[in-house]
């Protein structure tokens, strides 16, 4: 195995210190705003996020719906005294579909 020595004469000709950026990065040179924009930030995050909760709320707020009409309906043939003109918006109702959409997101995010 070939031993390679270091001479330390030329890293302290260099005039490098523990603050000293490890690339060469030209300070003088002026960056276009292009040449900014393609630097990853986490500003970067934001459109993406807004626009990917959009997408999702649009795939499941019918889903969410449908369910809760389901339930609508399950609670209404259970409950016979129940006029058709009652609304769904009952407390027994709510708690109903809110099980469903529950056990909905958990199913769904299992398999996958």
């Amino acid at each position: 195995m070939a031993s390679t020595s270091y001479n330390d004469t030329d890293l302290n000709s260099q005039d490098v210190s523990e603050t000293s950026y490890l690339l060469d990065d030209n300070d003088n040179v002026q960056k276009s705003w292009l040449e900014r924009l393609r630097r990853p930030h986490l500003l970067w995050m934001i459109p993406f996020s807004i626009t990917l909760s959009i997408i999702m709320t649009s795939i499941e707020a019918p889903i969410i719906h449908f369910i809760s009409d389901l339930a609508c309906k399950e609670f209404k043939e259970q409950h016979k005294n129940l006029s058709n003109d009652d609304d769904c918006n009952l407390r027994e109702i709510r708690i109903l579909a809110s099980n469903y959409v529950m056990w909905y997101a958990t199913l769904s995010h299992i398999a996958g």
